[in-house]
């Protein structure tokens, strides 16, 4: 189910979302270099997939549906930077500043929706690391301590 939502997020989006992390010099800008075919994935060329930016979201979501068979007021599944509600009663949650991970930047009433969050570097980022939130649209690199917060229904989308 993840590869095949990272391969319609990757055609829908013209690179925007890209789970692909092939060798310098290998990248081919809006060809992909896998393919699905039935339940093997095919490649091109050498790469690795890096599903970071969806599979996390992907199990709170499978979390989620799993707390819906209990007989709850509300869950709050948080996996770090993915994080889901469901229920009668909201959740007050915290959002982190992405430079100061130890300040808060807005506290947030999460009623029925789920907020993933991501910061350039994550929340303390290892020297050389590549950056987290990157894309071929952007102009330049985005500063370090840049992040985004996105408010859906579910995790995964």
């Amino acid at each position: 189910a993840v590869l095949a939502v990272a391969a319609r997020l990757q055609a829908e989006s013209d690179g925007g979302f890209d789970c692909e992390r092939s060798a310098p010099g290998m990248r081919v800008p809006g060809g992909r270099a896998w393919v699905i075919e039935g339940t093997k994935v095919r490649k091109y060329r050498p790469l690795q997939l890096d599903l970071g930016g969806i599979a996390k979201g992907y199990a709170v979501d499978c979390a989620i549906e799993a707390l819906g068979g209990f007989d709850l007021d509300y869950a709050l599944v948080n996996a770090g930077g993915d994080m889901r509600h469901a229920g009668t009663a909201p959740a007050t949650v915290a959002l982190r500043e992405p430079g100061a991970p130890a300040c808060t930047a807005l506290a947030w009433q999460l009623d029925n929706a789920a907020l993933a969050s991501s910061s350039v570097g994550g929340l303390w980022p290892e020297p050389g690391s590549a950056p987290r939130i990157d894309s071929p649209h952007l102009p330049d690199a985005l500063a370090a301590g840049a992040g985004a917060s996105v408010l859906a229904p579910s995790c995964l989308l």
